[in-house]
């Protein structure tokens, strides 16, 4: 991952270290952040009403068990790790510039925007640029609802500082050229265009509703304003590809923030249309059982968003270490894969890209479950129990503990000769460590 910003890699790098795996560490950093993200929504909504936050539960962990398109669901896909940390700031920043907005601390809340918008470009630039086009709508609705010029002032203020920072940021041009390659987000929902559209427009519609149903309730704004400027984001990307000045990978990465804010923008007015009169609008500051209750949401929504990335991660710590023992410094490394059926692709990919150093674009193979073509890989690891060990293309001289090497032309030529969609599917033979 050294093409990205080193901020949240560099966070699972110490943690790895103390871990003793780095994929240990990008999951106790993506795990975390999937947490904090849905502990801020869920109190956002509950801001709202304490049902509307309930009802986006619901529908979240019902939406991930389908295995759609929604935050969490990037580290399932692609260990989108600098995206998802640099994601979970944004409701973060935002429920705080909420609070000072109440306390009408203007400037406390303009900077804090601006200084969570920089360290996210430190990290990943899609949620840096989600959040300044957030907060850029909650000033442009606060001047339109009161004619107010003092904050068309500070919204000018505000887009040019952020424009001038984010240009001078020593990550923007590496941020970029990542934008423009085509890897593929591998979503099973909203690939295509007209259901990417369909997916804006219902975000501004939702949006426009629950803004002048709630105009009132500042954190109702501030959820409206979201789906109004993660909607936005997603179609200038459409706009922008149109132009082919990015690719369909950055479009589709927007589409996991934008799914997850239309869910809980939906909640809300769906807990609108039967809020009892003597609700009050306004719970300041959250209590503490509101905050318990959106905490223990928080670790249900996460485990139904990971999973099943997260689980037994320790054998899957043993695997590496027995393929670096085998390999060590080989300039082999680059010519081999990771297959298995016990873990999902995304554990294979992250062996693939981060130990085996093979370069992302054939990487990319074993994250699709795509054979590389005849020649391009030596050799293929995988589980010592994995039922995809084939005994007559077993590499004894390079199997390790419980990374059992095989010779990856032998499985392609089992493969096309069985004319199925594994590489093979005899069972596991034993063999001596």
């Amino acid at each position: 991952m050294s093409t990205y910003p080193p901020f949240a890699h560099w966070m699972s790098a110490q943690i790895g270290r103390v871990a003793g795996s780095g994929l240990l560490g990008m999951s106790a950093v993506s795990t975390a952040s999937v947490a904090l993200f849905y502990l801020t929504m869920f109190a956002i909504t509950s801001r709202i009403a304490t049902r509307a936050a309930m009802l986006a539960l619901a529908i979240t962990v019902a939406y991930a068990v389908l295995r759609g398109p929604i935050f969490g669901r990037m580290v399932v896909n692609n260990y989108f790790l600098g995206q998802v940390a640099g994601s979970a700031l944004i409701p973060i920043a935002l429920i705080g510039a909420t609070f000072l907005h109440c306390r009408q601390r203007w400037l406390g809340a303009d900077v804090l925007v601006m200084v969570c918008v920089q360290i996210m470009v430190c990290t990943h630039l899609l949620p840096a640029l989600q959040l300044a086009a957030v907060y850029s709508c909650i000033l442009l609705f606060d001047f339109w609802s009161g004619r107010n010029w003092h904050t068309l002032w500070r919204l000018l203020a505000f887009s040019l500082i952020t424009v001038a920072l984010t240009l001078q940021n020593p990550f923007i041009g590496t941020m970029y050229d990542a934008s423009q390659s085509e890897a593929g987000a591998h979503i099973n929902l909203f690939g295509s265009r007209i259901a990417q559209i369909v997916l804006v427009a219902t975000g501004f519609f939702l949006s426009a509703k629950l803004l002048f149903a709630s105009r009132e309730n500042r954190y109702a704004v501030t959820l409206a304003c979201m789906g109004f400027g993660t909607s936005l984001v997603t179609i200038l990307h459409i706009a922008l590809h149109a132009a082919g000045l990015t690719s369909n990978y950055s479009i589709a990465k927007t589409v996991f923030m934008t799914v997850s804010v239309v869910i809980f923008i939906g909640a809300a007015l769906l807990a609108q249309r039967h809020k009892r009169s003597e609700e009050p609008e306004h719970v300041l500051p959250l209590q503490g059982s509101i905050l318990i209750l959106c905490g223990v949401m928080a670790l249900l929504a996460t485990r139904a968003d990971l999973y099943p990335s997260i689980v037994s991660l320790r054998p899957v710590a043993s695997f590496q270490e027995d393929i670096r023992a085998a390999l060590g410094e080989s300039p082999d490394r680059q010519n081999s894969t990771v297959i298995t059926t016990l873990w999902p692709k995304n554990i294979a990919f992250a062996i693939v890209y981060g130990d085996l150093r093979v370069p992302l674009g054939p990487a990319t193979h074993a994250l699709t479950g795509e054979s590389f073509p005849f020649g391009q890989i030596k050799t293929a690891f995988a589980p010592a129990s994995d039922p995809l060990i084939l005994g007559r293309c077993v590499d004894r001289a390079l199997s390790r503990g419980q990374a059992i090497a095989m010779r990856y032309d032998c499985l392609l030529e089992m493969r096309s000769s069985d004319d199925g969609p594994q590489i093979t599917k005899n069972a596991a033979v034993p063999l001596a460590n």
